[in-house]
């Protein structure tokens, strides 16, 4: 009841609804269908109105109308105006509005459509991509997508590693490419030097070891961007690199293979584990370990040893791991091949790196004022040896006023400061004072941990760096809820922090800035400072030593350390503002008696010696004194120690101690070179005296003022020009060649009859100081001795390849002699075939390279005798070829021209001979600068052609017109002849129309020969022409016929009209405007034809810059 009660009234009113509605349409349907017809012919005659424009009407025309009507059928006046209103106001104002904008609706209906059409398919092509990418993510891992998985993880490394990301100046990166300069890395000795590439080719397995900053990561980046960009060249296997970072294995216990996974599913190839293992079982991986001294010391030997077993297990894999080499303890000494060192940064790079940065420098700045600023300040040039910290240089002497102070830790303090507070110092919300306290706090806090079992002490986590951040925001009275807000604006505005792994961590932007903040939070803590360093040395030694250069008194702490690290206070004492003397002497006292008693002296406390004599001050002058003496002395030990130091003061006066002893001592030249810019004038005064080694060395610096001194010697001295050529032509394509010949100036007694201009002459062909100095190069190599080319000589192929075919005809001479003698000892030897293919038969295929034989099978009109010297190779020259090969290598050594064939690779040394016999017509000079400045001409397409075709048709027009005359004279008593002059006539049609062809159709040779041939008059050039063509005879018959049919019913044509002599005359009239304009269009074709083409082809050589 309580349920029907509920519902009972709105049954009630939904019955009483439904009947009333019932009620009103029957009410409706019962309406008068006269009245009804009657309305709807007022609305009618009212839209008809509206539709015509037509004015209302009023009651009075309506009465006229229907007035008689409406009262029959009882409508009211007022009814008839209303309804008559009504349906004129509801058509005028669909007309209206449609009439006018009829046009702009429907465009605007289009447009509509249009957009909702491009929202679908764009909405489409989203959800397909969409579901494309979710299903590439699914089944990455699978064998079937593997080209895609990779060529995805390539695009991804590029996109990750093409520019550096400058933290201080995050608006403008630095692209990878034109910044990185390649690294080189030494082995035992300084000389002993590797380009990092090639030492990844050489050695499966290597460490890489280097100071902080040295561009160990960048060297790991620039492989992975290189095997990206398909650089990575030369590598057995063409290995997959995978870059580890290993301080993410600090808090991590998951399987090498896993992080390896994990790091290609970072770089977009996901599901990676079967191609990690498959990689790793296969030695397809590259596997490269970056920061082991990143690792915290107590998880270090568990993460060396999960390494050695990963190693271990797939010993085919190619490995290297990267570690600072103060904390690299030979962990690896027996899984790797080899432990290089990173080198620093030598003048040559250093200008080579600032080169980026010199678009961007003011109007009164330059790399030449940096690097005199550099040299005037030694302990800055140390640190401009590092690439990390050169970055920093570079960048406070390109944006901001920043001037270079004169020590380590003066340095480091006015850099922070500019980083901190110059950027944007308008909009900066905290106080750079605070900023730097915060910074402190935290570097601290990371040195700290880097004993521990945590992250290791480079990064930290967010919710651990705002705790440690809000325990300082009090006593720099700013509210706890800011922590966030000073990281975000330090991290954003500073670039001494970094946020990583998407902001979950934080770290210094390296890791020497952490170990300068933690010093100067513990500038006032001298035995918290030596308590740390007691419990982790290795950690601590940089924060030490630039504690020692704040400018606090640092005897106390120097002592102590002292008595637990000698070293290690040798190189504080290098740093220390203040110290008591005797202190200082007692130290130096030390290390100064294990200059003679050491065989093997530590590279620290050679440098800790150079970096106290760099001082100017009294112990620095005195430190330099005792390092002279011991080289002047005649302990051999100390005297290369000495020299060593020396080495790496960077002062001028060193480079003049060194100098001193240079020629006496071959051991000296590592250590002056490595003094860079400040060598130059000692070792160019050596040079102008002679000496070829200071040439060598000068070539090693490579700086512009060696280069600069170096091409001055080529007109300053006599016998040792040609050595100084020798040197100086390996580097004319280099990049600092390029700048000094910006703005060299030529010697007034520089005369051109002492050049070779023509192997560099410019566009315009007018001679600069680029073209007189490498034409003086190629005049001397021209001239040289064989015995002037040093053992380490590496001409560049723009030098050699044009000087070698310049003396195309005495090397061709030689090589015809040398294989007609070698032919005559060879029984049975083919004698009918042509000249290249007895050479290729003749020599061995050690030099014979398969891959040039390949490509010279395309060409097998200007090779044929390759088809039959593969045929015939093994069965003519057996064993006997390696013989000749060899013998034919001692013997043209004999040659003037031999040094410079030597500097051809020796894969392409007899090909390059081969293209040298085959050059037609001779090379000169003259095709050398054509290469560079090609001359386009196809005769094929040219006005010659088509003049050529349109003449030789309207003479055969002209001439089938006695056709059908001489047809009928011999029709019926000669029939033969009429047969004959009939198919003669067919011919000749055949073949215009043949003419006629589009340009494509034809080849130049083809072409050129065919209408000088029938020019001429006879079949005989174009049919030897195209005899080696896989024609039919049905198509080469018309091309025999054609000229001489011509030519005959031309004669008999014109004849009917004059004499035999007119007819000659005519006919010379007639052909010989043709016959010149073909031999123009062959004149040039041929001239285009460079005979070098081939040659410039086999060495890959593009356009030379030209000065």
């Amino acid at each position: 009841m309580a349920k029907f009660s509920a519902i009972g009234p709105r049954l009630i009113i939904s019955i009483v609804l439904f009947a009333m509605t019932v009620l009103c349409s029957a009410a409706q349907v019962a309406e008068d269908p006269a009245r009804k017809a009657f309305i709807q012919s007022v609305q009618e005659r009212a839209q008809r109105d509206a539709k015509l424009g037509n004015p209302q009407e009023g009651i009075a025309g309506l009465n006229i109308l229907f007035g008689n009507k409406a009262a029959q059928l009882g409508v009211t006046p007022l009814e008839l105006l209303s309804t008559y209103e009504d349906a004129y106001e509801k058509a005028k104002s669909w007309s209206d509005f449609l009439g006018p904008k009829i046009g702009w609706i429907a465009a605007g209906a289009a447009f509509i459509l249009g957009i909702f059409a491009a929202f679908l398919k764009d909405s489409v092509k989203e959800l397909l991509q969409k579901w494309r990418e979710q299903l590439y993510r699914r089944l990455a891992g699978h064998r079937w997508l593997r080209r895609k998985a990779l060529r995805r993880y390539r695009k991804a490394l590029i996109e990750k590693y093409q520019n550096i990301k400058i933290p201080f100046r995050p608006d403008q990166p630095l692209n990878m490419r034109e910044l990185y300069v390649p690294l080189k890395l030494v082995g035992s000795s300084d000389v002993d030097q590797i380009a990092a590439d090639r030492s990844v080719a050489e050695f499966k397995r290597l460490v890489a070891i280097g100071a902080p900053g040295s561009g160990k990561s960048m060297l790991l980046r620039s492989l992975a961007l290189a095997y990206a960009e398909e650089r990575l060249t030369g590598v057995p296997g063409n290995p997959i690199p995978i870059l580890l970072e290993l301080n993410r294995l600090n808090d991590s216990d998951t399987p090498l293979e896993e992080h390896l996974t994990k790091i290609l599913e970072l770089n977009d190839f996901p599901h990676g584990e079967d191609f990690v293992n498959a990689g790793l079982t296969e030695g397809r991986l590259l596997l490269m370990f970056d920061g082991l001294d990143e690792v915290n010391i107590l998880r270090r030997p568990r993460v060396v040893k999960e390494i050695q077993d990963l190693l271990d297990q797939y010993e085919s894999c190619r490995a290297i791991i990267t570690c600072r080499n103060a904390v690299y303890n030979q962990e690896f000494v027996a899984t790797v091949d080899a432990t290089l060192e990173l080198v620093e940064f030598n003048d040559q790079q250093i200008v080579r790196f600032l080169a980026a940065w010199k678009e961007k420098m003011r109007g009164d700045r330059s790399v030449e004022q940096l690097m005199r600023t550099l040299q005037d300040r030694p302990r800055i040039m140390a640190l401009a040896r590092n690439p990390l910290l050169l970055t920093v240089i570079a960048y406070m002497y390109t944006d901001t006023d920043f001037a270079l102070p004169h020590n380590r830790a003066g340095f480091y303090e006015q850099s922070t400061n500019v980083l901190l507070g110059i950027w944007q110092q308008s909009s900066n919300r905290y106080r750079d004072a605070h900023k730097r306290l915060i910074l402190q706090h935290l570097a601290l806090f990371n040195q700290d941990r880097r004993g521990e079992s945590g992250p290791g002490g480079r990064s930290i986590d967010l919710p651990t760096a705002l705790a440690e951040v809000k325990k300082i925001l009090p006593d720099l009275n700013i509210a706890l809820d800011q922590a966030e807000s000073v990281i975000e604006e330090i991290v954003e505005r500073s670039g001494l922090l970094l946020a990583v792994d998407g902001g979950s961590q934080y770290q210094f932007a390296h890791l020497t800035i952490q170990e300068y903040f933690a010093a100067v939070a513990l500038q006032n803590d001298q035995a918290g400072l030596f308590g740390r360093f007691q419990t982790d040395p290795n950690a601590w030694r940089e924060t030490l030593m630039l504690w020692c250069g704040l400018g606090r008194d640092s005897s106390e702490l120097i002592a102590k350390v002292s008595e637990i690290d000698a070293i290690a206070a040798f190189e504080c004492l290098a740093d220390a503002q203040k110290i008591k003397p005797e202190i200082a002497d007692a130290i130096v006292n030390t290390f100064e008696a294990q200059l003679t008693g050491s065989d093997q002296m530590e590279e620290p406390v050679i440098r800790a010696f150079a970096a106290v004599a760099a001082d100017a001050r009294p112990r620095g002058v005195k430190t330099f004194q005792i390092l002279q003496n011991n080289l002047a002395g005649h302990n051999v030990i100390a005297r290369e120690h000495a020299a060593s130091a020396l080495s790496f003061t960077n002062l001028p006066k060193a480079a003049e101690v060194l100098s001193s002893h240079y020629i006496q001592n071959e051991w000296i030249r590592p250590k002056l070179v490595r003094l860079g810019n400040l060598a130059v004038p000692a070792l160019a005064a050596h040079a102008a005296n002679g000496s070829t080694a200071a040439v060598d060395d000068l070539s090693a610096v490579g700086t512009h003022e060696a280069i600069i001194q170096l091409i001055d010697l080529l007109w300053r001295i006599d016998n040792g020009s040609p050595y100084v050529a020798w040197q100086l032509a390996g580097m004319i394509t280099r990049r600092e060649f390029l700048e000094v010949m910006e703005h060299y100036s030529i010697p007034s007694h520089s005369g051109e009859s002492e050049r070779l201009d023509w192997i560099w002459r410019t566009d315009a062909g007018t001679s600069n100081a680029m073209t007189a100095v490498v034409g003086r190069i190629a005049y001397l190599l021209q001239k040289a001795p064989a015995s002037s080319m040093p053992a380490t000589a590496n001409v560049s192929p723009y030098l050699f390849v044009p000087l070698l075919i310049d003396q195309q005809p005495q090397i061709t001479s030689y090589l015809r002699q040398f294989v007609d003698a070698e032919i005559r000892k060879i029984p049975d030897f083919p004698e009918r075939i042509p000249e290249n293919a007895q050479m290729e038969l003749l020599f061995s295929s050690e030099l014979v390279e398969e891959d040039w034989m390949r490509s010279r099978s395309l060409h097998r009109v200007e090779y044929p005798h390759l088809r039959y010297g593969r045929l015939r190779k093994n069965e003519v020259v057996t064993d006997k070829g390696s013989d000749v090969g060899e013998k034919f290598e001692r013997e043209f050594m004999t040659q003037r021209w031999a040094p410079l064939l030597l500097q051809v690779p020796k894969k392409i040394r007899l090909p390059f001979l081969l293209e040298l016999v085959r050059m037609s017509p001779r090379p000169t000079p003259w095709h050398w600068r054509r290469i560079w400045q090609p001359f386009h001409y196809q005769f094929e397409s040219s006005w010659h052609f088509l003049a050529v075709r349109l003449l030789w048709t309207l003479i055969s027009l002209a001439a089938l017109t006695e056709v059908p005359r001489l047809a009928v004279e011999a029709w019926p008593n000669k029939p033969v002849e009429m047969v004959i002059v009939s198919l003669t006539g067919i011919c000749i049609l055949c073949c215009i129309f043949l003419s006629w062809r589009g340009p494509d159709d034809y080849r130049s040779d083809d072409s050129e020969m065919f209408f000088l041939g029938n020019l001429l008059g006879f079949g005989a050039i174009p049919y030897a022409t195209i005899a080696d063509r896989d024609w039919g005879i049905l198509k080469l018959s018309p091309y025999m016929v054609w000229a001489p049919g011509v030519l005959i019913f031309l004669a008999l044509l014109i004849h009917r009209f004059a004499d035999w002599p007119t007819v000659a005359v005519a006919m010379a009239a007639v052909f010989l405007p043709g016959l010149a304009i073909s031999l123009r269009g062959l004149w040039l074709a041929r001239l285009v034809r460079n005979p070098l083409t081939h040659v410039v082809e086999l060495f890959q050589l593009t356009k030379p810059i030209t000065g």
